[in-house]
């Protein structure tokens, strides 16, 4: 549900590009990384120094801030024939919750109070909110689900190398 939108946006201009009307280049990326934003990224708040994991903190996840998707979007549109009805996958790094836990441990010289949310037991939260139309509950839910079974990775990020150095 939380993607078919976006699914269904992509089976319909990839339908107009076979009949010759447009061009298309759709932009896959990780999850939005960045200290900004109103919530947590991966479930880490460095400000606090807790993190609440989805899974079990060591299902691979893509990781892209926003600034980077700006410019890969710049590069994109200044040669757009090199993307041409294309998707390019964006990450600027694949990594694990609890080695960027680490990593920010090392780098602060502090401890995080960590807990783990199983992935069935967040997928429960979500699929209770959707019976029981509480939207917020279970969209709230379903990026983690996607963090805590793994599915927040990008595949093929050598894609992206070479399709930037076809642009430049």
């Amino acid at each position: 549900m939380i993607f078919q939108a976006k699914r269904d946006t992509a089976s319909y201009l990839k339908e107009l590009a076979a009949a010759g009307k447009i061009t298309y280049t759709l932009v896959a990326t990780g999850l939005f990384y960045d200290h900004e934003l109103p919530y947590p990224p991966a479930g880490i708040s460095v400000k606090e120094a807790t993190a609440t994991i989805p899974g079990t903190g060591e299902e691979k996840l893509s990781l892209t801030h926003r600034e980077d998707i700006g410019r890969f979007v710049a590069a994109i549109l200044k040669k757009p024939e090199a993307t041409k009805n294309t998707i390019i996958r964006v990450a600027g790094d694949t990594t694990t919750p609890n080695k960027l836990i680490k990593l920010y441990e090392k780098q602060l010289g502090k401890k995080f109070n960590v807990t783990y949310r199983p992935a069935d037991e967040i997928d429960r939260v979500a699929q209770e909110g959707l019976k029981s139309g509480d939207l917020g509950a279970y969209f709230g839910n379903r990026i983690p689900l996607f963090q805590g079974t793994g599915r927040t990775q990008i595949d093929r990020p050598t894609e992206v190398i070479s399709i930037i150095l076809r642009i430049y």
